[in-house]
């Protein structure tokens, strides 16, 4: 890991400061979560992990969304476009802006089921594609399926028009009330005259009937390192009552590395599930660095929601942490770095890479399971800023 550190001289200022470098993402936003049911996943890109989704999340271009079994979404694009996510599906939105409200969108269903309905185009396209086939629509209803095992695209069109079909075999346009399937054996696309009861229904039905009221003990900023007990009610999202008959296990996830998550206040993650019982629950919540953080609960058949925390050190904690920096330097002969922090205060810290906090760096490097690989300073006009890395200790035995 990466610890840095700066001081004000002229103000007797100690700064600790860490910096991040990450993947750059498109912060492209083409659309919003509208509604969703049960725990959504949803990713960056095919490089990142997925993580729990909350109604109200913007989507960027290149997100990838997923739904297990019993879980449902609905996604409003800044066009107005409707599509609702079935269950035990995996679609990949790509879309980009042509105007402020025009949009270029060409999603792709790894596996499962989507049912759209596209506003009007003008200079924007939508289209859905798939292994086996592409969708592509001017302003229409449509559902279509994909079927991972047997490679097979379903096509149903309730209104308007859709263009359905592949490289290799051509395409050709169904209309209202018409379906077609493609598979990797089709040789020629074909349509065919599809009923009422035919058409999915599933869309309809895909909200929530209970979300959460995440009820903390303290309000306001939190100090670093100390626990904050929260407390979980169901309600019923039909009439906004206390849902004292929901029992479950719900998730929570922590959206940030550095916030942890605990059901006892003993043994700290950044994800726990809690058990539930006749609509209630309490867990804890800390940081290891200052700043603004935030958690995702979500359960089956719930609405998830996100809650934000603003985390500070305080007085205290930036003396402490203060003098096991000055300690450390002193107690490994770092003579230079003594001679430049000496008689100056913390003003701020933060950890990255990894989740540790200074009483976790200076055990480690104490216990020699950590040697420090660089330790050094520089000034920069008021401040000096000092660099600490340090990486685990290699056993020749």
């Amino acid at each position: 890991m990466n610890l840095f550190l700066g001081a004000m001289n002229n103000k007797l200022k100690y700064y600790f400061l860490i910096l991040l470098f990450t993947t750059l993402h498109s912060t492209n936003v083409v659309a919003a979560i509208a509604s969703l049911k049960g725990d959504v996943k949803i990713r960056q890109s095919e490089l990142d992990k997925y993580t729990s989704a909350y109604k109200g999340q913007m989507v960027n271009n290149g997100n990838w969304i997923k739904t297990g079994e019993d879980v449902f979404l609905s996604v409003i694009f800044l066009d107005g476009t409707n599509v609702k996510i079935h269950q035990k599906t995996e679609i990949e939105i790509k879309s980009s802006r042509l105007t402020a409200k025009e949009l270029k969108t060409n999603m792709y269903i790894a596996e499962g089921e989507a049912w759209s309905n596209v506003t009007k185009q003008g200079e924007g396209s939508f289209k859905i594609e798939t292994p086996t086939a592409v969708a592509s629509v001017k302003g229409t209803e449509f559902d279509v399926l994909y079927d991972f095992n047997s490679s097979s695209t379903i096509l149903k069109v309730i209104s308007g028009e859709v263009e359905f079909g592949n490289d290799d075999i051509g395409s050709i346009l169904a209309n209202a009330m018409e379906g077609s399937e493609i598979n990797k054996d089709t040789q020629e696309p074909s349509k065919y005259k599809i009923s009422s009861d035919e058409i999915p229904k599933w869309q309809n039905n895909i909200k929530s009937d209970w979300g959460f009221n995440i009820i903390p003990d303290k309000e306001g900023q939190l100090p670093i390192n100390t626990p904050l007990r929260l407390t979980v009610q169901i309600k019923n999202l039909n009439d906004n009552s206390s849902g004292n008959d929901f029992t479950d296990i719900s998730t929570v996830e922590s959206e940030n590395q550095y916030i942890y998550l605990s059901n006892d206040n003993t043994t700290w993650q950044n994800r726990i599930d809690l058990n539930i019982n006749d609509g209630k629950a309490t867990f804890y919540v800390k940081s290891i660095e200052e700043g603004i953080g935030s958690i995702v609960i979500s359960a089956k058949n719930a609405e998830s929601q996100k809650s934000n925390f603003d985390f500070y050190q305080t007085k205290s904690q930036k003396i402490d942490n203060q003098n096991k920096i000055f300690q450390l330097a002193k107690n490994k002969g770092y003579t230079n770095i003594v001679s430049a922090i000496e008689n100056m205060n913390l003003e701020s810290s933060k950890i990255i890479f990894g989740s540790a906090n200074i009483d976790d760096i200076i055990q480690k490097i104490d216990s020699n399971e950590y040697e420090i690989i660089k330790f050094d300073f520089k000034k920069n006009n008021d401040k000096v800023i000092v660099v600490l890395e340090i990486k685990p200790k290699m056993n020749n035995d």
